[in-house]
C-alpha cells in the first residue's frame, strides 16, 4: 500500500473515531452501553441509534437537517478553517466524496466556522477541494 493510501486511510479512521467518540460519549454517559467495542476503539451495536437532530445550512443558505440525507450513508465531518487537523483531512475527505459520492455515499463536511460559508468557499478554492458540498452550521456564526 502506497504512502498517500496509508495517510489517507489514518485520516478517515480518525475522523471516524472521533465522531464515533462525540456520538458514544453522551449515550455511554445516560448508562446505554454498547454491544462490544470494535477495532480501534469503535462500538458495535446491536441496532442503529438514532443521532440528535443538528440543523445546518448548505452553500445557498437553504436549511438542512441530518433528516434530508435520509436513505444515504454519510460521513459527517465537524471542521473549522482554523482547525490545523481539519485543514489537513479535507483533501483526503474531497478524494473520498470524489470516489465514493453519489446517490449511496456523501461526506458531509459540516463548518463551524464563525465568519461563515464564505471563508468554507476560499479554503475550498485555495486547497483545491472539488468534490466536497458547501455546509455551515448557521448556530455558530458571529453576530
Amino acid at each position: 500500500m502506497s504512502h498517500q493510501r496509508i495517510s489517507a486511510a489514518r485520516g478517515i479512521a480518525v475522523v471516524l473515531f472521533a465522531l464515533a467518540i462525540s456520538i458514544a460519549a453522551p449515550v455511554m454517559a445516560a448508562g446505554k452501553v454498547p454491544k462490544s467495542v470494535g477495532p480501534q476503539g469503535f462500538l458495535i451495536w446491536e441496532s442503529p441509534r438514532t443521532l440528535p437532530e443538528l440543523a445546518f445550512q448548505d452553500e445557498v443558505g437553504r436549511p438542512l437537517t441530518l433528516a434530508d440525507f435520509k436513505g444515504k450513508a454519510i460521513l459527517l465531518n465537524i471542521w473549522a478553517t482554523w482547525c490545523l487537523p481539519c485543514r489537513e483531512e479535507m483533501p483526503t475527505l474531497d478524494s473520498l466524496q470524489a470516489q465514493l459520492g453519489g446517490e449511496q455515499f456523501e461526506v458531509v463536511a459540516l463548518s463551524v466556522d464563525h465568519a461563515g460559508i464564505s471563508v468554507v468557499e476560499k479554503f475550498y478554492l485555495e486547497t483545491g477541494i472539488q468534490h466536497l458540498r458547501h455546509y455551515i452550521d448557521p448556530s455558530t456564526l458571529a453576530t
